[in-house]
Order: structure tokens, then sequence, then C-alpha cells
């Protein structure tokens, strides 16, 4: 499991723009969507992810501009890799 987490946390280094601040809090948001099946339910491909992870932020008031970089195509299959990485350990 450790040789996991670090390769999440590699890969979130290496391809998004998450500050080292907001890395788990990240990763926190998409635990809570996982457990409350927000994320795990509704994950059909790469689109479907950040209206998702919205919707968990607005839940706890959170400022999802901080995430906003998601929205590009790109930052979103690397947001889709995250979450199955996640979501594997999970």
């Amino acid at each position: 499991m450790n040789k996991e987490i670090h390769k999440i946390n590699n890969y979130i280094r290496n391809n998004t723009k998450i500050s080292n601040e907001d890395k788990s809090l990240f990763i926190a948001f998409i635990l809570i969507g996982l457990k409350n099946n927000i994320l795990l339910n509704n994950i059909n491909e790469k689109d479907d992810i950040y209206p998702l992870l919205k919707i968990i932020l607005n839940k706890y008031h959170i400022d999802d501009s901080m995430f906003s970089f998601l929205e590009n195509n790109l930052d979103k299959t690397h947001l889709f890799n995250i979450f199955n990485m996640i979501n594997n350990i999970y």
C-alpha cells in the first residue's frame, strides 16, 4: 500500500498543477466522494469526474476554484487516472 501511495503522490506531482499544500485536500475529497459513493457510482469516463468533484467541494462549502484547472481535457485524464489509483487502494 505504501508503494501505491508513493505512486499516486509522484503522479500528482509530475502530471498536475495541484500544489503540495492542496494535494492532501484533493485526495481527501476523492476519498469522501468514494465513501459517500458519489464518485464510485457515477464515474464512467473522464468527463464525469470533475463535475462530481465540484459537487463534493460545494457540499462542504469549499471554494472549487483551486481545482478549476482540472476542467481542461488533459487534466481530466490525469484526474481520472488519479481517481482510479485511489479507488484501487480504497
